[in-house]
């Protein structure tokens, strides 16, 4: 997501991990790894993760309301759990190698309430933030409002202090 460059600005060099990683797979979480281990070399190292928040939007309450809302929602929470769980993976090597760790979620997602997201952040750590994406230049693309900047939130936990500044 755009908020990802925000690392670059604040001095870091980071990894992004993403949906595109497919960190449901042990081939996956392989890339993740090697990417944390790449960036360990580095004096100023971050590793972000961009989490899916499918399960926890606002539209997901109605959605599941739907002809079979309710085991979609289902399938969203538990893929959730699973990359959840590869998250946890990566972050201790991070840790472990002395990589900061960042991940990030809209800011309305319901998931920030979740047991898994707390445990994260209680297990390594984390300080939460929140940023509007006009801050970061995120912008219309819709040709009605084309160029107007957009509040669209984020939320991001992470365990660099630096970084939280900068956003």
């Amino acid at each position: 997501s755009r908020i990802g460059s925000t690392c670059e600005e604040a001095g870091y060099h980071h990894s992004r991990l993403t949906i595109d990683d497919d960190l449901l797979s042990e081939a996956g979480v392989e890339v993740g790894l090697g990417q944390i281990r790449e960036a360990a070399g580095y004096n100023s190292s971050l590793a972000w993760l961009s989490l899916p928040c499918t399960g926890g939007t606002p539209w997901s309450n109605y959605n599941r309301t739907l002809e079979g809302g309710e085991e979609l929602h289902k399938q969203h929470i538990d893929t959730f759990g699973l990359l959840g769980a590869n998250a946890r993976i990566l972050c201790q090597e991070a840790r472990r190698l002395g990589v900061k760790i960042a991940f990030e979620l809209s800011e309305r997602c319901s998931l920030w309430n979740s047991d898994l997201v707390w445990q994260l952040c209680e297990e390594f750590g984390l300080l939460s933030v929140a940023v509007p994406g006009c801050s970061v230049g995120l912008k219309a693309k819709q040709k009605k409002f084309f160029g107007l900047p957009i509040r669209k939130g984020w939320k991001v936990a992470t365990d660099s202090v630096c970084l939280i500044d900068q956003l």
